[in-house]
């Protein structure tokens, strides 16, 4: 059977679910050190990842519902633990929850403005949203390879 989804708000935020999930399960067996770990100059640690896919997915539906994200402010020598990014997970799956609830459909097609990508329809603003965090999730689990093949004792 074909993969379908409803284009309904709550059917497009459920594109997300699958993705949150795959996360989790790549940080089983990720220690403090592996969370952190960053391969190089101008890198991002797996942690630093997670922490900027929740916030683009609140910032980008944030524009959607037209009130500001909040600012988003990047350390990038702060230190991430394995129990603190599955809260941030389930807290984005949360608001997920909260907004597939708060965003009527008939919204999705209404234009919103991305600083970056410029103005756009809701809908495609959260597609464009989706091929962003599974980009990152792939950048995920590129650095854990990394980190397995540069520290193979860590397995």
């Amino acid at each position: 059977m074909a993969q379908t989804i409803e284009v309904t708000t709550p059917g497009v935020l459920d594109l997300f679910r699958p993705i949150h999930q795959r996360i989790r399960e790549s940080l089983e067996g990720l220690d403090s050190a592996a969370l952190n770990w960053r391969p190089g100059r101008e890198t991002n640690s797996i942690g630093a990842v997670i922490q900027h896919i929740a916030a683009t997915e609140q910032g980008n539906l944030a524009r959607v519902i037209g009130t500001p994200g909040g600012s988003f402010a990047w350390d990038e020598n702060r230190r991430f633990e394995r129990g603190e990014l599955l809260h941030t997970l389930d807290k984005a799956d949360a608001f997920l929850d909260e907004m597939a609830a708060a965003i009527p459909s008939s919204s999705l097609a209404k234009e919103v403005v991305h600083p970056h990508r410029g103005p756009s329809s809701a809908l495609v603003l959260l597609l464009q949203t989706y091929g962003h965090v599974t980009e990152h999730y792939g950048h995920l689990t590129l650095t854990r390879q990394l980190y397995f093949q540069s520290f193979p004792s860590s397995r």
